[in-house]
C-alpha cells in the first residue's frame, strides 16, 4: 500500500538527489529535539537496555538539517540489539544487518511513513491499528511495516501495531541511524514485556 499523497515530495527528491533544497515539513513533535543525544551505547549487561531519545518529527522531516548532521559515527551494535524508546513502554530490536543504503532515499521512505501516520490519525480522529501491510519506496529503498502480535520469540500474545506506534518506531529508527549509519535491517517493535507489536523491514531493492 503506497502513500500516494507523498508522490510530489518523492518526485522532488528524484530531481534533487542531494536533498539540499528541500524545505522542512512542520509537524507536531514526539519528544525532544534532534540535537539531543540519540542513542546510549549498548551495554554488555542484559539490564537495563540502552535507550533511544526520540528526535522531533519536525526535525526528522527537515532533510536539510538531518543531512548536515552526518550519519554513522559509531560502530554497528551487535546483531541483534534492543533499545528502549525514551519516555515510552516500547522498545526496538534491530537485527539482520545488511549493506549500506542511500540516506536521502531512506529518509524519504521514513517521511512517507510519518505522513501516512498523521493522515490516518487525523482522518480517524484518533489512533488506529494498521489495516494492512504498508510499503514505502523511493528508487532502490523499500520500507515495509506490518503487524506482529507475537511474544518477540515466535509466540503469540503481543500488542497491536497502530499508527502512533509506527510514528514512534520511525523516530527511533532515525535516532539509530544518526549514530550507526544507514544500512539495511529488520526492526521488531516490542512492548514492555518484550512481546511483538509490529515489524519494520528496511532493505535495498
Amino acid at each position: 500500500m503506497r502513500f500516494f499523497g507523498f508522490i510530489a515530495l518523492s518526485g522532488f527528491l528524484l530531481s534533487f538527489p542531494n536533498c539540499l533544497a528541500l524545505d522542512p515539513i512542520i509537524l507536531p513533535d514526539i519528544q525532544s529535539d534532534i540535537s539531543s543525544t540519540h542513542l546510549a551505547q549498548p551495554s554488555s549487561s542484559p539490564s537495563p537496555q540502552p535507550s533511544i531519545v526520540l528526535p522531533s518529527i519536525s526535525s526528522i522531516t527537515n532533510i536539510t538539517a538531518l543531512s548536515s548532521l552526518g550519519f554513522g559515527t559509531l560502530p554497528r551494535p551487535k546483531d541483534p540489539s534492543t533499545f528502549t524508546l525514551d519516555g515510552s513502554t516500547l522498545s526496538l530490536r534491530f537485527s539482520d544487518y545488511g549493506g549500506p543504503l542511500p540516506i536521502p532515499q531512506v529518509l524519504a521512505c521514513l517521511i512517507q511513513a510519518l505522513l501516512q501516520s498523521f493522515d490516518r490519525v487525523l482522518t480517524n480522529r484518533g489512533d488506529v491499528p494498521l489495516e494492512s501491510d504498508l510499503e514505502f519506496t523511493l528508487r532502490h529503498v523499500l520500507l515495509i511495516a506490518y503487524q506482529d502480535g507475537g511474544d518477540g520469540h515466535g509466540g503469540r500474545g503481543g500488542g497491536v501495531m497502530t499508527y502512533d506506534v509506527l510514528k514512534r518506531a520511525v523516530a527511533g529508527i532515525v535516532g539509530f541511524m544518526l549514530d550507526y549509519g544507514s544500512f539495511a535491517f529488520n526492526v521488531e517493535v516490542l512492548d514492555r514485556r518484550e512481546r511483538g507489536v509490529g515489524r519494520l523491514f528496511l532493505t535495498y531493492i
